[in-house]
């Protein structure tokens, strides 16, 4: 009875691997190759920016003939009875994308990182900009003279600070912009 019973559990999760197949998911690579990230359906997380300019935000449902259902609620803010705020989830819905409708994905970790030097190249400019601005002000002010020797040097490191600020702000100061360093792939599991 034993072996039977074996036996039976043997063959049926073998006829439960064999006919097992990997789902269809989308790839993120470098120019190089390199994977940086994939999505899979399922409720995997996606960011991304359409070829229509709008940013989509959601799970992905499901994966199939070159699209990707990603799924969107409709929450709204309801009142109650004792005047206070719930919220009510309204509508669930799925959109299908074909992939060549994505403009480029958001990786999660590049978003943090290029919003951290976006504040950061922010603090650059207001200190360094401010000071020569006090700087300036104080010298007509105090009657003293702008161009001294120790005074140039601070205002110079001053306005390098604010320069740099400008720089930082100008170069991540959108995480949605578009990057030539990846690319899309549709990878058919089929």
């Amino acid at each position: 009875m034993i072996r039977l019973l074996l036996f039976c559990t043997i063959i049926l999760l073998a006829s439960n691997t064999a006919d097992a197949q990997v789902p269809d998911f989308i790839s993120v690579k470098k120019r190089s190759g390199v994977t940086v990230r994939n999505y899979y359906a399922g409720g995997w997380p996606i960011t991304f920016k359409a070829k229509d300019g709008r940013i989509y935000e959601g799970p992905i449902k499901k994966i199939a003939n070159d699209s990707l259902w990603v799924t969107f609620y409709n929450v709204n803010k309801m009142a109650t009875i004792w005047n206070t705020y719930f919220y009510d989830t309204v509508e669930v819905y799925s959109i299908p994308f074909h992939y060549k409708e994505i403009d480029h994905i958001i990786i999660p970790n590049v978003r943090k990182k290029k919003g951290y030097l976006f504040t950061l190249g922010t603090m650059m400019q207001y200190g360094g900009f401010g000071y020569v601005v006090v700087n300036a002000v104080n010298s007509v002010y105090l009657k003293d003279s702008f161009t001294s020797k120790r005074n140039l040097t601070n205002v110079g490191i001053a306005t390098a600070t604010g320069l740099a600020g400008t720089l930082l702000k100008g170069r991540y100061g959108n995480p949605y912009r578009k990057t030539k360093r990846y690319k899309i792939v549709y990878v058919n599991m089929q």
